[in-house]
């Protein structure tokens, strides 16, 4: 089944929905309308991993759709007989003298023993199944709240002319941005639960973007296999990371970034030239690098209007042992809330 076909079958079952194809600046583009509003989506119109990438198309189609007030149609539900419900082993009548059905531990999982790196193909980046496999774990996007930059090298002179020292990197982070984040992630792991977020203008930009970017990086280098989530727990603690792809036969991975034209202008003269990265981006492939077990990553800074620019970052022992350290502070300052949390509550 082509894109075309899939999409226009997906807005047959939202009632008062339509869609139209146009050529987009590079490639083509579904039009979503509901009302008098209407949105697009981006898709490639090269070969590759078609099924895979239908299925993340048809994703964000869907979330389009809910974005501009269109309700999906109910499937009808099958009928026949009921089967009848398995009453729980907490309803049954027990022998005399034997004891009640005990909660099993929620946290058993955790306390596994290590199996290394997992790649879950299966899922949809942004779908619930993935949500849920994110909930209460550190990941690689969010790894900046609980570490700390490491300090930039002093190249002035003191009045003396003897030049300053390097400052001593305090990796742990302990401001209010660490703790909410902290508190939040225990939070999951106690309700198994994470809370929807807030689509904004720049995030809805951003996923079109990165489908673009991503077909784009496949036409110039090669193709590219889409995946849903890695995890590793190699450290004692599982970390996470969601690759916008991996290019077949290597053992690489691509970060597409959405960036205003500023931006993306700024990182053409100031970091593609010198090979390294804007910074607020180190910590997320530097965590990727270690999850994934890879050799690089390619940064794609993607901006509608000019030219992509691709940069290779590769692994930094001094930033990833940094990575690990703050990554295991937070663990035990999850497990110390979860600890007293359960305490206050029975």
């Amino acid at each position: 089944m082509s894109y075309h076909e899939a999409i226009s079958k997906e807005v047959e079952e939202w009632p008062g929905a339509a869609v139209s194809f146009e050529k987009g600046s590079k490639h083509p583009r579904a039009v979503l309308s509901f009302g008098d509003s209407s949105r697009f989506v981006v898709f490639p119109d090269t070969p590759g991993d078609t099924d895979r990438g239908i299925l993340n198309c048809l994703t964000d189609v869907r979330r389009e759709l809910r974005g501009l007030g269109a309700e999906r149609a109910e499937r009808q539900k099958a009928t026949g007989p009921k089967r009848e419900r398995n009453p729980g082993a907490d309803q049954r009548e027990l022998p005399e003298g034997e004891r009640g059905p005990v909660m099993g531990d929620p946290w058993a999982p955790l306390r596994k023993q290590p199996v290394g790196k997992v790649i879950h193909d299966h899922m949809e980046q942004g779908s619930m199944e993935w949500l849920q496999a994110r909930c209460g774990l550190i990941t690689a996007s969010e790894m900046k709240l609980i570490i700390n930059a490491p300090p930039k090298e002093e190249t002035r002179v003191k009045k003396n002319g003897e030049p300053y020292k390097q400052r001593e990197w305090n990796v742990v982070a302990d401001d209010e941005a660490c703790r909410k984040h902290i508190y939040e992630l225990a939070a999951q792991r106690i309700t198994n639960f994470v809370e929807p977020l807030f689509q904004t203008f720049d995030m809805i930009r951003g996923q079109n973007d990165e489908a673009e970017a991503r077909a784009r990086y496949a036409e110039q280098f090669g193709p590219v296999q889409e995946v849903g989530f890695i995890t590793n727990d190699k450290w004692g603690f599982t970390l996470g990371y969601s690759p916008d792809g991996i290019p077949v036969g290597t053992r690489g991975a691509i970060e597409c970034k959405s960036r205003k034209q500023k931006y993306q202008v700024q990182t053409v003269v100031e970091h593609a030239l010198t090979g390294a990265i804007p910074s607020e981006f180190i910590m997320q492939h530097q965590t990727g690098l270690m999850v994934g077990e890879l050799d690089w990553i390619d940064f794609i800074s993607f901006s509608d209007k000019l030219p992509m620019a691709v940069i290779r970052v590769y692994p930094d022992d001094i930033i990833q042992a940094a990575i690990e350290e703050a990554a295991a502070a937070a663990e035990a300052k999850i497990a110390k809330i979860i600890e007293i949390y359960q305490e206050q509550t029975q």
